[in-house]
């Protein structure tokens, strides 16, 4: 099977587009030829989010606070509090939010993506709720709430309720490295009774699609829950802390009741490997969008090998909703570099709407429109080519390449990326040189692709003609030599 291919989309923005004039429309006006254009520009799945109901605290909330959508609002036309919607991960039921469309609506849309060759993927955020979630009133204890001077050593962490226990006072949620998140509210993610309730509404989003994106999974892990926030996950009503975590407990409830559910975990801190140890089907790489970002060849060549045992489970990305825009904080050269270790190499890959078109303009997951922008011609073509080639090229079974130094006191082999893959009619090299400087190596091909006639290699790039003889690939590799950020797409008949 090949490598999962996701594109990511707001749900709202593709409904509501760029356009101030639009009335509402629902997910069934979703086309299928859009659709089938995503399927046919090489994705195998397609990750909506905003699909669930965030009531209205959340929408409220963030009008209230422009610094969650003043950037992306100043470039909308006509931008107006109208088009602030509130944050799509504030969630406070696992049913279709009614300004997006309804229950009918989502299973025919799930039907028609599977129509046209994709599998559906939603959101499940584990962490917290919206602040109108029915909890909040009748299960106030399912809550992290302060205890002793807790609330006067940490201000703001709090928010007052009237719940039908009478007052209480509720955590934002939050992790452990930034302020708290003032649009939700803390589950405790130890209390017995909120595993099952969580294990429940996970086991109901399981069924309404073909895979879940974990948002913040990684909070979830019992020590790092506990890291988090110390004796505050005791829970507040006197109850003993469960020995089992949530996903411990609540991903094989998934898999025995929605066996093919991709569970795909949102993970940080080096936490992927744990999260694929319990049962997640896939998890965020961001290690390697740190290693890009960074610029060096040497950490994304250690990266790539460090992991490779789950290089098929990885997902690897260069920007998503909480990232930057790629083409607006990468300098050309580089830009291209980075997209190509993340489109081609093995493995796993998410691509985020507009992205491919080399947008720049962060969106702002709290606004209902997203700006107009014309498309980076340059970027479009590249990225579809790249696409083209994981198409023909699926990514399968790569086979890393061993780069060698074209003399002793020339170590710029180091920054070289080179891997191998295969079609049913030809061979791919790509080699990379994700360096601020020229690089030169000798690529070190398996034995058995080395023919008698030597290789009539195309570069897939610009088209270049190349000969390699095969007495030369056997006595000394393919020799390689590439500019600051260059790369190379040598393909061959086999």
């Amino acid at each position: 099977m090949s490598p999962p291919r996701i594109y990511q989309v707001s749900v709202r923005h593709l409904l509501c587009g760029e356009n101030p004039e639009r009335g509402p429309i629902t997910l069934g006006a979703i086309d299928d030829a859009w659709l089938a254009g995503i399927r046919e520009s090489g994705f195998d799945w397609l990750y909506l989010y905003g699909v669930w109901d965030t009531g209205q605290a959340g929408p409220r909330i963030s009008r209230d606070h422009p610094s969650f959508w003043r950037d992306p609002l100043q470039h909308l036309p006509k931008g107006s509090l109208a088009d602030v919607c509130g944050s799509p991960f504030a969630i406070r039921s696992y049913q279709v939010d009614p300004r997006v469309g309804t229950e009918i609506d989502l299973d025919h849309l799930r039907d028609r993506c599977h129509r046209a060759g994709l599998f559906l993927m939603l959101d499940f955020v584990v962490n917290h709720t919206a602040m109108d979630h029915p909890w909040m009133i009748h299960r106030p204890e399912w809550y992290i709430q302060p205890k002793g001077d807790s609330a006067d050593l940490h201000p703001g962490w709090f928010f007052p309720i009237a719940s039908d226990n009478g007052p209480r006072q509720i955590a934002f949620g939050k992790d452990p490295y930034f302020p708290p998140w003032v649009d939700t509210a803390q589950l405790n993610l130890l209390h017995p009774g909120l595993i099952e309730a969580q294990t429940d509404a996970l086991l109901a989003a399981g069924s309404r699609c073909d895979g879940l994106r974990c948002d913040m999974a990684m909070l979830a892990l019992g020590d790092v829950f506990r890291s988090t926030w110390g004796e505050l996950a005791d829970p507040a009503d006197g109850s003993s802390a469960a020995d089992t975590a949530f996903w411990e407990s609540a991903v094989p409830r998934l898999k025995a009741r929605h066996p093919e559910c991709v569970l795909c975990a949102e993970a940080y801190w080096d936490l992927e490997a744990r999260l694929l140890q319990i049962g997640f089907d896939l998890a965020y790489d961001k290690p390697m969008l740190d290693h890009l970002k960074f610029g060096d060849g040497r950490a994304v060549r250690g990266h790539l090998a460090k992991t490779q045992a789950n290089a098929g489970k990885l997902v690897r990305f260069t920007e998503n909703h909480d990232e930057k825009r790629m083409a607006a904080t990468f300098a050309p050269g580089r830009l291209e570099a980075a997209y190509l270790l993340t489109w081609l190499h093995g493995g796993p890959v998410l691509v985020h709407d507009g992205q491919q078109e080399g947008r720049k303009l962060d969106a702002g997951i709290h606004l209902a429109r997203r700006a107009p922008e014309a498309p980076d011609a340059g970027i479009s073509a590249l990225t579809e080519k790249w696409l083209a080639v994981r198409r023909e090229f699926p990514g399968r079974e790569q086979t890393p390449l061993t780069t060698r130094p074209v003399s002793m006191d020339n170590s710029t082999h180091e920054q070289m990326v080179a891997w191998g893959e295969e079609s049913l009619r030809r061979r791919l090299i790509v080699c990379v040189n994700f360096a601020p400087h020229p690089s030169q190596a000798r690529l070190i091909p398996p034995a058995d692709w080395v023919s008698y006639h030597g290789w009539n290699l195309t570069d897939l790039v610009n088209s270049r003609q190349y000969f390699a003889r095969s007495d030369d690939l056997v006595a000394n590799g393919l020799f390689v030599d590439l500019p600051a950020w260059g790369f190379h797409l040598l393909a061959w008949d086999r």
